[in-house]
């Protein structure tokens, strides 16, 4: 009995091979390959999917962060092309056999990891998503609280008094009191920082006689700014 057919390059089980699995523990509706005249994605489908993972908030932040670290603007975005290009090689490889099979990931690792041992990849995706889910969703939820405090400013309160039931001791407020005074204070020393290096290159191009006698004082170096 023939077990699968083939159309277009794409494979699907035959009725008769899918009636004899369905009495197997190992077969259910949610994992069974998918049938051909079900697999309506094209390319352009599977690539918007793509940028739209790749394309989003989180995204602008590691650009913004790698440009506040010191790089300019070509080198954030090249590093972040180049990061989603290298993680799309095993993307486009584990995918291949979903797009010519129809068979879901759990099932494609039982190849690999057997029947029982498909479970440890499965899971590690699974935690993967959810911590990438977590981060898209508090991302959106700073956003709702930011416009919502902006359109309904009594919301600030709420938000506030949602803490406190939480929060009794109000010890949010503290660290969050103590986090902005050591950021402003974090802020201070680094513009003071600049300042002295603006100076100290100043004095340099212009050759000032009496650059040797202040190097001591000026260069941040010397007085155990930067490492």
């Amino acid at each position: 009995m023939k077990s699968q057919r083939e159309n277009g390059g794409l494979l699907e089980l035959t009725p008769d091979a899918i009636e004899s699995l369905k009495g197997s523990p190992l077969f259910n509706d949610d994992l069974r390959p998918v049938p051909l005249a079900n697999r309506t994605w094209n390319v352009w489908n599977i690539a918007s999917l793509w940028v739209g993972m790749a394309v989003c908030i989180p995204t602008y932040q590691l650009a913004s962060g790698l440009i506040d670290q010191g790089m300019n603007w070509w080198q954030a975005i090249l590093t972040v092309f180049l990061g989603n290009g290298i993680v799309l090689i095993p993307m486009a490889l584990i995918a291949f056999a979903g797009t010519k099979y129809g068979i879901p990931y759990p099932i494609f690792c039982r190849a690999s990891f057997g029947l029982n041992g498909a479970h440890l990849p499965s899971l590690l995706r699974a935690g993967v998503a959810c911590g990438w889910f977590g981060i898209q969703c508090w991302i959106g939820g700073q956003f709702l609280n930011v416009a919502l405090v902006q359109c309904f400013p009594p919301w600030e309160r709420l938000d506030r008094q949602w803490v406190y039931s939480f929060d009794p001791s109000k010890n949010a407020d503290t660290a969050m009191a103590d986090a902005t005074k050591a950021s402003e204070a974090s802020i201070e020393a680094g513009l003071k920082l600049a300042n002295l290096r603006a100076e100290f290159d100043r004095l340099r191009d212009a050759k000032d006689p009496g650059l040797q006698a202040r190097e001591p004082e000026l260069d941040p170096r010397r007085k155990g700014h930067l490492c």
